[in-house]
């Protein structure tokens, strides 16, 4: 398994926003399709990463029927998602998934998503399944995280 490489705080904000841009940059476009997940899945719960250099967490809980909602800053948002059942040989799970609604307000980067946004990434967990990282590119060098798991939210 590749462990992802882990940022300093004071490049957190950096970090944040480089994976946010190349998770949501244009590439190959491929069908999507909300998928919902098996019971056991890694992803299901709420996940919660803080970020005290720009005073901010963001907050994401993924549901078994493949939906999620999302708190960043101001920002709360519902979407979509697809993520593969298991990893690759490296660890890392495939993740997609598209806005479905948004308040209009700004995340913690100052960033204004739009319903229908479309991104792809992957995740990467740790060895007892209770953090992840989000990585825009399956080879664990430009992650953010880790983002933590919130006790009792596994359902």
């Amino acid at each position: 398994m590749v462990i992802a490489r882990m940022i300093s705080p004071k490049d957190a904000a950096t970090a944040l926003l480089i994976v946010l841009l190349t998770a949501t940059a244009a590439r190959p476009q491929t069908p999507f399709a909300r998928q919902p997940l098996q019971k056991d899945h890694p992803a299901i719960g709420a996940w919660r990463i803080e970020l005290p250099q720009l005073n901010c967490f963001e907050q994401m809980d993924f549901r078994p029927d493949g939906t999620r909602s999302v708190i960043s800053g101001k920002e709360i948002a519902q979407a979509e998602f697809a993520i593969s059942r298991k990893p690759d040989a490296r660890g890392f799970y495939s993740w997609s998934d598209r806005i479905v609604s948004v308040n209009g307000q700004p995340d913690c980067v100052g960033s204004l998503t739009k319903a229908g946004t479309v991104s792809h990434g992957f995740m990467v967990f740790n060895e007892d399944k209770n953090s992840f990282f989000l990585c825009p590119d399956a080879d664990g060098k430009s992650c953010i995280g880790p983002y933590v798991k919130i006790a009792g939210t596994d359902s």
